[in-house]
């Protein structure tokens, strides 16, 4: 298992990673950087799916321990990135449904680690990360999965509505966790392609996800407290739908 992470620092070694087949996490930029190396690695990084954060020199000296990073640092990533086509297009030459969870602003990397763990244990085709608004998948995630994210399919997201647009368009159902939601009893395991959104653990789901759902589920309990852990009810619904 992956227990440290692996950056590279410099622009040229990043805008080379970014333009060869190097898997990119993401990559941090120095604020006050501007110019010709500021456009390139912004726009490598769209065309990549990478999220770039511009952030204080003093963070970048503290990633990598060292101030000859030229104002750039980026992490190289743990894990192979999939396409959301190309999962879909294997669930059907294996002749089943495809089974995807979506991740809408999860932010705790504990969170994330432990949802993908049951991901993996229910069967589930992908998990669909946004670049942006997600904790970052790094040694720590990936040891929060207990490995997991070794072995699940994982798929960016350049902006998770269209993800999602897109996969219902092609048939899926697109299942959504909300406290107001319908009975999660009331509602049958889905006999088409679907896929489970989880919200953000402060915030829930947002807008424009929930346009987008056919279905708002619950998970209804006793009043002692307010609600359930994300990544708890993550595997509530995956028992139930998987």
């Amino acid at each position: 298992m992956k227990t440290k992470d692996t950056y590279i620092m410099g622009r040229k070694p990043i805008i080379d990673a970014l333009e060869s087949e190097q898997q990119i996490e993401r990559v941090w930029l120095d604020k006050n950087v501007r110019g010709e190396v500021e456009k390139d690695l912004r726009y490598l990084c769209r065309q990549r799916g990478v999220h770039l954060q511009a952030v204080p020199k003093q963070k970048l000296n503290v990633l990598v321990k060292s101030t000859n990073h030229q104002g750039v640092v980026a992490l190289i990533s743990p894990i192979q990135f999939y396409e959301i086509e190309d999962v879909l297009q294997l669930s059907y030459e294996h002749g089943r449904q495809a089974r995807f969870v979506a991740l809408d602003g999860i932010e705790d990397t504990r969170n994330l680690g432990a949802i993908a763990r049951t991901a993996l244990w229910f069967g589930a085709d992908a998990l669909i990360v946004p670049i942006k608004g997600t904790a970052g998948i790094h040694a720590g995630t990936i040891k929060s999965s207990a490995g997991a994210l070794l072995t699940l399919k994982v798929c960016k997201a350049i902006e998770l509505k269209k993800s999602v647009q897109f996969l219902k368009d092609s048939g899926a159902l697109i299942i959504g966790a909300d406290a107001k939601g319908t009975p999660l009893k009331e509602i049958k395991t889905p006999d088409q392609p679907f896929v489970l959104v989880m919200g953000n653990e402060e915030k829930g789901l947002s807008p424009s996800i929930t346009d987008r759902c056919d279905i708002i589920t619950a998970i209804h309990g006793t009043d002692a407290i307010d609600s359930l852990n994300v990544s708890v009810a993550a595997g509530i619904l995956m028992h139930h739908f998987m």
